[in-house]
């Protein structure tokens, strides 16, 4: 009996095997929608995909290894500056490359854990066949207003990663 046991357990620990095989691979972004609607590109036009407002978000993307460790590209809209620190109109794009930590996957839920500036940070996804999901919480969004200035507004976002 013994030997059928062990063969339950292999059988499981092959289940598992091959569910976390799958999760593996690079992620890249496919959209970035927010509430409520943006226009970053000033066309007067709001959007709640950033990424069709902005090419900032092309580099966006998760990479996670079979040892258990990734590797993290999240960008970020933020107001350009002048040399002498002043806001001007324009938006940029902060890229956080290469953030390495470690992820692990239970359920239908995958936690990435890195450090961002020194700070912890935790990230969950929910996974959808070979399609990865995060849900903001309440956070400032960088938009324009009627006068094409920016501002920030509360609001949400989720970003939509597939992989490739």
């Amino acid at each position: 009996m013994s030997l059928i046991t062990l063969n339950s357990c292999s059988s499981d620990d092959e289940k598992t095997k091959i569910k976390e095989t799958r999760i593996f691979g690079r992620y890249e972004l496919v959209s970035y929608n927010t509430s409520p609607a943006t226009d970053i590109n000033g066309d007067g036009t709001e959007s709640e995909n950033q990424a069709l407002e902005s090419n900032c978000h092309n580099n966006f993307f998760i990479t996670l290894n079979e040892d258990g460790t990734s590797n993290v590209s999240y960008t970020f809209l933020a107001p350009e500056r002048d040399s002498n620190g002043m806001q001007t109109k324009n938006i940029g794009c902060d890229v956080t490359n290469d953030r390495s930590g470690t992820f692990t996957v239970e359920d239908n839920i995958l936690t990435l854990q890195y450090d961002f500036d020194g700070i912890p940070e935790q990230t969950l996804f929910t996974i959808d066949g070979n399609t990865i999901t995060s849900e903001s919480e309440e956070t400032d969004l960088l938009t324009r207003n009627n006068e094409n200035n920016l501002v920030f507004v509360d609001g949400t976002f989720t970003v939509v990663l597939e992989k490739q």
